[in-house]
């Protein structure tokens, strides 16, 4: 046996015949999860992410609308979240982003993403800026528009990621790029040219056999290697070569050679092979995305000539996992079932498809929709029940075939350790039917009810406001209205940023004016889309209808929790119209009010996808315009064919950010052309423009950030308490107080806590997320004030 000599010398060397990629030491647990976004909505408004947790970092493919919320909910911690791979960069995959990073930016004081401690030069302790890398096609475009809202004067820098990625922990490379993407010499387009083109980085694919060649967004499917755990050590074998105890050991575990010196004087190399067991291969996964059958079929040109090239396509690569993002009128059909069977031949992997046919359309955000539930039995048609998206595809009422298993939301597939790989349902949440949830909060409910301070002084409180009502003008408009002739629905009623219970703002009008259909934006925050469909119960039609008919959208200002929700509403608003049969050159521009800044985020946005719109400065809106001054345009329409369902909207300068406006819209019914108005505060410290808009208006919707006492955090802010706000309207027929701060999930505090709004008698309500408030119930809603704070515990209204 050679012994080893007290002078040892190490000397590392790179050893060849090791496999390229070895974790340098143990991974530890690591597993991928699905974030069923838009299951709930059939795909229609985001697409499902999938999170790749490990140990040390987090790494993400897409971040759609509703991704920050529904870490919040579910207490997903994204703060070592680093990388982002987007399967395409359109708003469906990419929605969720900016509000993402946003949220990042405000923790930044802590240690997230790319931010760590570290000492400078002369040993004081120094942060790095938190960093986010994004990867995926035409992503410059998306950082672009990215950036308006997000730089580092936020606290985040967000740099743009190469085509291929690779860490101590895992390499991240496109697998299948659809279209294939061929430049003018026949050469692949790599990512560094993915702006050159004229068309938002779409591109014509090559469909030989097609005789309509049709422009397809480009989408990337990638391919996730982990890297090899390390080999077994052998300790004995070790001991037998001389190998020293101590770091050289460790040196050979992680694939290097050694070079030490023998007690003879002699030097001599020790690989790893030779006291290492040779190390496994890492757990390998592959995301696939093919949002559309024109996808699915330039796929599978494609594939075919990729298996024609010596490193093309291998059919028996050996992969643990395959997750499928495509929709379920893609994912269901016999095509793409024949296209994973023939192309993912080996038998191996687990394919689990994330669409909403395999997962029944479950619930994605279930506080929320436990609050709608509870409503619901308050009023059936100012909260409707919690809705299941309509089957009202053909393609998805076939039965979905039982190849692969269902994605379901949080389904967890463990890639490490090995000995565990497999699905894990264990984080898969139960979902209460409502009428379970209603008979709980009921009888929580009953109990409170028996504990009522003073029934008397409500009684007394209610006579006061019928008394003002019967004298205002807006009771004679409520008689005159029409069921479903004036909606309000409420897509968020949340400040700052989306939360478990509320959404952050956004308001649908829809209108209905002498025959004819309207609708309309009053700020649209993230997620908005998917809030349309859900207060549309999924059915497609309906929301196409309600996209078609927009009249045109306005925003306040440009903070995000009011406004980037908005390209993803005017991009579905333009698939609607091609779907219906009207030509792209046919499409009309939709109005957009807005503050000037917004006019740069849409640009940058439009470069991603088409968004048809035209942008209207609030600044050309203070002065009382009819709406045919306001939206008539000599490109689109004519005077004789012009209609509208308001008289006149006016913008109004508020107290709270630059570029800060409110709106008020005035109206004439249908029986009797009795005039109503809509005022809508925006973000606003009390003010008197606010004061003179709303005086004597039909409903005024008004912020109420803050409850009473905290008029310093609302001064601080530039927001308004809930005495304020009700101060402003204190002519109002009717005030809905929206745009809560997030520690107010359920029901903000009014002074008295009785449920009546204003000592002086005025009406108001608490708006909560798809309530829908026609007017022929403005006299009633108030009434219902007291019954709603009864069914939540005050204990609970804290948001954890």
């Amino acid at each position: 046996m050679t012994k080893r000599g007290n002078n040892v010398r190490m000397k590392s060397t790179t050893d060849s015949s090791r496999p390229p990629f070895v974790a340098k030491q143990q991974l530890g647990s690591c597993y991928a999860q699905i974030i069923g976004l838009g299951t709930d909505t059939d795909g229609k408004d985001t697409t499902p992410s999938v999170l790749l947790f490990t140990d040390k970092r987090r790494y993400c493919f897409n971040i759609g609308e509703g991704f920050q919320r529904f870490c919040v909910e579910h207490k997903l911690k994204m703060t070592r979240l680093e990388r982002v791979f987007f399967t395409r960069t359109t708003s469906k995959a990419t929605g969720g982003v900016i509000g993402m990073l946003l949220t990042l930016a405000d923790a930044a004081g802590a240690t997230l993403g790319g931010m760590m401690a570290k000492e400078d030069d002369g040993g004081l302790a120094t942060t790095t800026i938190p960093k986010m890398t994004v990867h995926g096609p035409n992503v410059r475009n998306l950082l672009e528009a990215v950036k308006v809202l997000v730089a580092e004067n936020r606290g985040i820098v967000v740099e743009r990621g190469g085509e291929t990625f690779r860490d101590e922990i895992c390499e991240v490379k496109p697998m299948l790029r659809v279209p294939e993407m061929i430049g003018p010499l026949g050469k692949r387009l790599n990512e560094n040219s993915d702006n050159n083109n004229d068309n938002g980085g779409r591109i014509k694919p090559d469909l030989s056999s097609s005789s309509a060649i049709e422009e397809l967004e480009p989408v990337v499917s990638y391919e996730v290697q982990l890297a090899s755990p390390p080999g077994k050590f052998d300790a004995k074998k070790a001991d037998a070569l001389g190998v020293p105890r101590g770091k050289e050991r460790g040196v050979l575990v992680r694939g290097e050679s050694i070079e030490i010196e023998l007690e003879s004087g002699e030097k001599k190399i020790i690989t790893p092979d030779m006291c290492v067991e040779e190390a496994g291969r890492g757990a390998r996964f592959a995301v696939v995305d093919l949002p559309t059958k024109a996808h699915l079929d330039a796929a599978i040109q494609i594939v075919e000539k990729m298996k024609k090239c010596s490193s093309g396509w291998n059919v028996n690569e050996e992969r643990d996992l395959v997750v499928h993002l495509a929709p379920a009128n893609v994912a269901n059909s016999s095509e793409y079932q024949a296209f994973v069977q023939e192309n993912f031949a080996n038998a191996k992997p687990k394919h689990v498809f994330a669409n909403a046919s395999r997962n029944e359309r479950t619930p994605i955000f279930l506080a929320s929709r436990a609050v709608q539930a509870k409503l619901h039995g308050v009023d059936g048609s100012i909260f409707p029940e919690p809705p299941s998206a309509s089957k009202d595809d053909d393609d998805d009422k076939k039965p979905s075939t039982s190849f692969g298993v269902a994605g379901k939301s949080l389904l967890k597939f463990t890639l490490m350790p090995q000995r565990s790989m497999g699905i894990d349902e264990s984080a898969v949440p139960k979902i209460e039917t409502p009428r379970a949830i209603r008979e709980t909060a009921a009888k929580e409910a009953e109990l409170r009810t028996k504990t009522n301070k003073n029934p008397d002084e409500d009684k007394s409180n209610r006579k006061t406001n019928d008394e003002f009502c019967a004298n205002h003008p807006g009771h004679k408009v409520v008689d005159d209205v029409d069921d479903n002739e004036v909606v309000v629905t409420f897509l968020g009623t949340g400040s700052a940023q989306p939360a478990k219970h509320r959404n952050v703002t956004g308001i649908l009008l829809e209108v209905e004016k002498d025959g004819e259909n309207y609708s309309a934006l009053l700020d649209s925050g993230e997620g908005s889309l998917g809030q349309i469909y859900r207060s549309k119960n999924g059915n497609t039609t309906v929301v196409d209808n309600v996209l078609i008919n927009m009249h045109f959208a306005w925003i306040s200002h440009v903070h995000a929790d009011h406004h980037v929700g908005l390209p993803s509403i005017l991009a579905k608003r333009r698939e609607a119209f091609l779907s219906s049969g009207v030509k792209e050159e046919d499409i009309p521009n939709l109005t957009v009010f807005g503050p000037r800044p917004l006019r740069w985020f849409l640009s940058q946005c439009e470069k991603i996808e088409p968004l048809s719109y035209r942008f209207v400065d609030c600044r050309d809106t203070l002065e009382s315009k009819t709406m045919q001054e306001l939206l008539l345009s000599s490109s689109s329409s004519s005077s004789s064919s012009f209609s509208s369902p308001f008289e006149k909207l006016v913008s109004i300068p508020v107290t709270h950010c630059a570029h800060a406006f409110g709106i008020k819209l005035e109206g004439m019914t249908n029986k009797s052309n009795l005039p109503y108005s809509i005022v809508y505060s925006g973000d606003t410290r009390p003010c008197e423009n606010m004061r003179t808009a709303a005086k004597e208006c039909t409903l005024l919707i008004h912020e109420a950030t803050f409850e009473d006492g905290l008029e310093h955090e609302a001064l601080a802010k530039k927001h308004s308490t809930t005495a304020e706000a009700l101060e402003i309207g204190s002519s109002a027929y009717l005030n809905i107080l929206t745009h809560f701060s997030q520690r107010y999930p359920k029901v903000p505090s009014f002074n008295g806590d009785d449920g009546i709004a204003s000592a002086r008698g005025q009406n108001a309500m608490i708006a909560f997320d798809l309530m829908r408030v026609d007017f022929k119930n403005l006299r009633r809603i108030p009434s219902l004030l007291p019954n709603v704070r009864e069914l939540f515990d005050e204990e609970d209204d804290e948001e954890d």
